[in-house]
């Protein structure tokens, strides 16, 4: 078995974020035992991309339901 087949279970904890917040303002807990360094490396990133378009997707997912009023 290549060690890029190899399986195994951890976590990824995101404590708290803002829809606005800045890319150095996130913190990843992982708990991957001897593997962290390797998810660090490489889901993180993905999951950074992902938690920063978190804004505009919140915004596209409501904005049918915000009315302005124009007199």
């Amino acid at each position: 078995m290549k060690d890029s087949e190899k399986s195994f279970t951890g976590s990824i904890t995101v404590p708290e974020f803002v829809h606005d917040q800045d890319e150095t303002d996130y913190v990843f807990e992982i708990v991957a035992d001897d593997y962290t360094s390797q998810v660090r490396k490489s889901l993180v990133p993905v999951l950074l991309q992902k938690l920063l378009k978190f804004q505009n997707d919140l915004i596209t997912a409501h904005e049918s339901d915000v009315q302005h009023q124009t007199d």
